[in-house]
């Protein structure tokens, strides 16, 4: 039987307690921004000097320099080395910057990597270059006050929640009855839907890419440690979750930090748990079809490519409805049975037939239609 969580009748206020992971916990800082024309017009000195300081680096030959100046300060040379050697680094990444500087769409990281490259080249020419140290320092320092002006631009104030991170309303109750969250978007290590590409296609060049149940094994391994301990490790959280904030981690075991908060257990309990089935379905896959590539591209079209009723039709998973009240979806066959508790306090099952593997014939198929019309003519005739 399905076991019933109260937690789904008030779903809006399943929440982690959080607390600050950084000093600054409200701000998050953006890899693409928006620079003001301001700043393009302030800096243009930046921008004009550019194309001479990477020309007059490409030129440099430095044992020549040592040659004709024969009374180079080497104490100076030694202290200064640090600077010195970013003429060979800069080599490596002086192409990539100035392609991506150079094309039409500039974006404000391009930018950002063109300035810092300005202040390198310049701080090396202060030492190399004693006639122009003046020129030279005013413009390392030009590019510092830019880079520093760019950091008003690439960071923003985050809604404060206090210390509470609500998950969203999609959740599931796997096979072994774990709650299951799939987070929003962009949470790879939650959703499967990147592992999922992945493996898709791995199967296009590798038919039995999975030979066993390793996989799914140290994960159902993994839930049933969880289960006994009641409490998980930070890297579990670093791995399934990784909030801005994180766990008050109260205790050590092993000398690493661990929570036994109830709600961050819970989620990452059935983050794991949805792995073991997710994987052991792929594994049965590679393992009872001929094809399981084809059979992937099967399953795509009867799931019209949507990773939910992939985990609801594949892997038995339940699927709590966000958009309808009180609502499970279901390929559970005897889901009467199965979620007696939840008719009996409201709850509407809606049942899709599921997709199973045929180990006779080597394929996947739709649960027979044929079952379920003649199980649904019996019931009524009782």
């Amino acid at each position: 039987m399905i076991k019933y969580f109260k937690e789904l009748e008030n779903r809006d206020n399943f929440y982690l307690p959080l607390v600050n992971r950084y000093d600054d916990d409200n701000i998050e800082f953006l890899c693409e921004y928006a620079i003001p024309v301001s700043f393009i017009e302030k800096y243009a000195d930046l921008f004009k000097c550019g194309n001479a300081l990477i020309k007059r680096y490409e030129d440099f030959d430095m044992d020549k320099y040592l040659e004709d100046n024969p009374y180079f300060d080497y104490a100076q040379y030694e202290e200064t080395w640090d600077s010195i050697t970013d003429m060979d680094t800069i080599r490596e990444e002086l192409y990539p910057v100035m392609k991506d500087y150079n094309k039409i769409n500039i974006s404000s990281f391009d930018i950002e990597c063109y300035i810092s490259l300005i202040k390198k080249l310049s701080l090396i020419y202060i030492y190399l270059f004693s006639n122009s140290k003046e020129y030279y320092t005013a413009l390392y320092n030009k590019a510092q006050e830019a880079l520093n002006e760019l950091k008003k631009y690439n960071r923003i104030e985050l809604n404060n929640d206090g210390e509470y991170q609500y998950e969203p309303d999609a959740w599931f109750i796997t096979p072994d009855n774990h709650l299951y969250n799939p987070g929003g978007e962009g949470h790879y290590s939650r959703d499967f839907k990147r592992q999922y590409n992945q493996i898709k296609k791995e199967l296009s060049t590798n038919k039995k890419l999975y030979q066993n149940h390793c996989i799914s094994n140290l994960y159902y391994e993994k839930t049933k440690k969880i289960e006994e301990d009641e409490y998980i490790y930070e890297s579990d959280f670093m791995t399934f979750l990784n909030y801005y904030k994180m766990p008050l981690f109260l205790e050590q075991i092993d000398e690493m930090n661990i929570s036994r908060e109830k709600h961050i257990v819970t989620i990452i309990k059935g983050i794991v748990n949805a792995h073991a089935h997710y994987f052991k379905f792929m594994e049965n896959l590679c393992i009872y079809t001929d094809n399981p590539s084809e059979e992937l591209n099967k399953i795509d079209e009867m799931t019209s490519n949507d990773m939910r009723d992939f985990l609801v039709r594949c892997c038995g998973f339940h699927k709590v409805e966000s958009m309808q009240d009180k609502t499970i979806t279901t390929s559970c066959i005897n889901y009467e049975q199965e979620f007696e508790e939840y008719i009996k306090r409201g709850w509407n099952i809606v049942f899709v037939p599921p997709i199973i593997i045929d180990e006779e014939e080597k394929c996947i198929k739709e649960y027979p239609q044929d079952f379920l019309t003649i199980r649904k003519v019996l019931k009524n005739m009782i």
